[in-house]
């Protein structure tokens, strides 16, 4: 059978209703292929369970403790209170902030402290403190956690963002860590209405906000300000920006509870936002089978996660809720796939890509989900396939009788977070980080999924209460990975790992 014709180039602007296809266009280009799960009927498949309850095991062969320079620390709920820490790291240096709103920047190999700084209040959020220093309200005011942290792609430059105290954008010395700036960008009322932050992905110091009334709000050096868009206003009733990613070409997507937007690039010196396609969620919400991902007769499917393939061009996966995952091409020019997490395995806690458009899913009950959304496009006969650039991309995909998608229990009590790291997962939960490795000539066995590194996060107890929650690591100029680990209650861990293919082999 004669392979489909591409579709055409991709234009300016892309709309896609969620809940319909156009039908020429699936009709030119469908598959000569099986599909693997078929989606007449209207409602989303369920991902598949674990082929086995156990916990990966770990081969000897893996890194361990003995492997990880570990960074002595000091102890972070003397510095930063008893509270959420936010963390960030550029490979060079960490830095953590908690609910007492001191800025630690920390030498990332052996951990020493190089800076302290406090964060100058907005003068409205000062005066009140002075004012309340002896009523109950103003620990509850002085102590509102920081929400995120992070450095711009250089990593020079450091976001801080407390809701309701303040948002500041600061300059760090990568040698000496000294912080020698911090802008002010948002005072109190304002950082509050701020419900999504994340730096540009080529552009050095440009920022990205997203607000309470659906706008898109950028900072670049060059103006000094957060300046609010014309364009990319989130329409409807469920506006908040909620979450977000930067595309590798400068493109940012944003999502509401009603819209998914993709901006055209963005240049640090035009700083403008663009819309190059839109998405509505509506009409994959009503394809979640309530009685399957909730214990009640609702489900809340506002988007939590919002993550961009590495490959080029690039698919988009974005979580519906807690439970129901759905993977896109960005051009908003054909339907989504999705599916929902059995509720025995706890919620989503975090999505990466890695290698080879793999989707990566956290579970909160100890779980990921791999997805190769190449093979899924591919066995639900989904057009995007097809798309000039991705066939020829050289991106290993699974033979298509594989199943696309696997499910696997990596810590026996918790998972926390997920993240990629060179290409690879890695995983936080239980008392350890484990970075894995997936072997895509096996996709389908058992054996596709291991271990590269286990390694128990030093100094770190488990007690009733108190668990590994969030992580940080990029590799340092030294060829090592640079790894920072927050518990609840405020403490911190660090330790590097070996890189540059090191813990993947090479793949």
């Amino acid at each position: 059978m004669a392979m489909p014709t591409p579709p055409p180039a991709l234009p300016n602007i892309g709309s896609l209703d969620l809940s319909t296809v156009q039908k020429a266009r699936d009709e030119a280009a469908v598959l000569p292929l099986q599909g693997e799960i078929n989606l007449e009927t209207g409602a989303i498949p369920m991902s598949p369970r674990a082929a086995s309850d156990s916990v990966l095991v770990t081969p000897r062969t893996a890194m361990g403790k003995k492997d990880a320079v570990t960074a002595k620390f000091a102890s972070a709920e003397d510095l930063h209170g008893v509270g959420p820490v936010s963390l960030a790291t550029n490979g060079d240096v960490h830095a953590s902030i908690g609910v007492n709103g001191k800025l630690a920047i920390w030498k990332a190999k052996g951990g020493q402290l190089l800076c302290q700084v406090t964060l100058q209040l907005p003068p409205d959020i000062e005066a009140k403190v002075k004012k309340m220093e002896n009523d109950a309200r103003y620990k509850m005011l002085k102590e509102k956690p920081p929400q995120w942290m992070g450095f711009d792609c250089k990593g020079l430059h450091l976001g801080v963002h407390r809701p309701g105290i303040g948002m500041w954008m600061c300059q760090v010395d990568k040698q000496s860590g000294e912080v020698t700036n911090a802008l002010l960008l948002g005072d109190g009322p304002q950082s509050a209405k701020y419900t999504w932050v994340g730096f540009s992905s080529t552009e050095e110091g440009l920022l990205a906000v997203g607000t309470d009334a659906g706008r898109v709000m950028l900072y670049a050096p060059s103006s000094g300000k957060l300046t609010s868009q014309k364009e990319g206003k989130h329409p409807g009733r469920h506006v908040s920006i909620v979450c977000g990613d930067w595309l590798r070409d400068g493109r940012l997507a944003v999502a509401s509870g009603e819209r998914m937007k993709v901006s055209a690039p963005i240049e640090a010196g035009g700083c403008t936002w663009n819309t190059f396609a839109k998405f509505y969620i509506a009409g994959m919400t009503s394809k979640i089978p309530l009685s399957s991902v909730s214990a009640t007769k609702s489900y809340d499917s506002t988007p939590g996660y919002l993550a961009i393939s590495k490959s080029d061009p690039p698919y988009v996966a974005m979580t519906l809720g807690d439970k129901v995952v759905t993977i896109m091409d960005y051009s908003g020019l054909y339907k989504e796939e999705g599916f929902f997490i059995p509720l025995d395995y706890g919620h989503i806690v975090g999505i990466c890509w890695v290698d080879h458009d793999v989707l990566v899913i956290g579970l909160a009950n100890g779980y990921v989900v791999l997805v190769s959304a190449p093979l899924l496009m591919q066995q639900r006969k989904n057009a995007s396939a097809d798309v000039a650039g991705r066939k020829d991309s050289g991106i290993e995909c699974p033979p298509e009788k594989a199943k696309s998608m696997s499910t696997t229990r990596v810590f026996q009590n918790y998972l926390s977070a997920c993240i990629e790291l060179e290409g690879s997962p890695a995983v936080l939960g239980d008392e350890s980080l484990k970075v894995l490795r997936i072997d895509m000539n096996k996709w389908g066995k058992d054996d596709c999924l291991s271990i590269a590194a286990d390694v128990a996060v030093d100094g770190f107890t488990p007690a009733i209460g108190v668990s590994l929650n969030k992580m940080s690591a990029v590799s340092s100029p030294e060829g090592r990975i640079n790894v920072a680990v927050t518990s609840t209650g405020g403490r911190l861990h660090g330790f590097s790992l070996p890189g540059r293919g090191a813990l993947t082999g090479g793949a």
